[in-house]
């Protein structure tokens, strides 16, 4: 190969490489800012219209919806953490950089870049977590909207809130048994009258037993 050949391939090379390392900064950056808004975003909707497709009180499989902002929550912080990752990364490189050619410290080319390769890492979280919570909050909606379509306005209508007050049972007995701390009433007094003499009665007019044998017996 000549010198012509191999300064051409070197060129094409770096040329490529250079291109190469432009889109891949794109696509990163398009990357983190698709995640980071999508998830903020959905979680959002999900916050808030959460009753428009079912209610708390008659919702199936809540676990899934709690997970599903569990992994939204944790793409949005994983891709703010990939940031910060990926400054110290920038800023290690750099001190990499400014040893190995200024200073000819061979070690520090092959000297791993561990906030580098902690962004990949995090790369790959904030990714896999949002596809999670994409998947998890489709079937929370699909379960509960397929249980919920079959319903009429009227069932809607007429299903009890949440925390509905449970009527007391009504007891089947006919007394009044069950009534405890009834009023106790007075009692009243008896009237007074005078005593009529001589004909042995009583108080109420009536005769006395010993006066009703006496006078049979005369």
């Amino acid at each position: 190969m000549s010198d012509d050949d191999l300064k051409a391939r070197q060129r094409l090379y770096a040329e490529t490489r250079k291109d190469l390392l432009t889109r891949q900064l794109s696509n990163s950056e398009r990357y983190d800012g698709a995640i980071l808004t999508l998830s903020t975003g959905v979680l959002g909707l999900s916050l808030a219209f959460i009753k428009d497709i079912a209610s708390v009180c008659t919702a199936h499989d809540l676990i899934l919806l709690t997970m599903s902002w569990w992994m939204f929550g944790l793409a949005i912080i994983s891709t703010l953490t990939s940031f910060l990752a990926s400054q110290l990364g920038i800023k290690r490189q750099l001190f990499y950089a400014e040893r190995y050619y200024l200073y000819e410290e061979d070690e520090y080319l092959v000297k791993p870049n561990i906030p580098a390769r902690a962004t990949d890492v995090i790369n790959y979280i904030s990714g896999l977590s949002f596809i999670a919570a994409i998947l998890l909050t489709i079937v929370f909606v699909s379960a509960n909207l397929g249980g919920n379509t079959s319903m009429t306005n009227e069932t809607k209508t007429s299903l009890a809130p949440c925390g509905a007050i449970i009527p007391s049972m009504q007891s089947v007995y006919p007394s009044n048994l069950d009534k405890k701390g009834a009023p106790i009433p007075n009692m009243q007094p008896v009237p007074s009258s005078p005593a009529q003499s001589g004909t042995g009665s009583t108080g109420t007019g009536q005769s006395s037993p010993s006066t009703t044998g006496q006078n049979k017996s005369e």
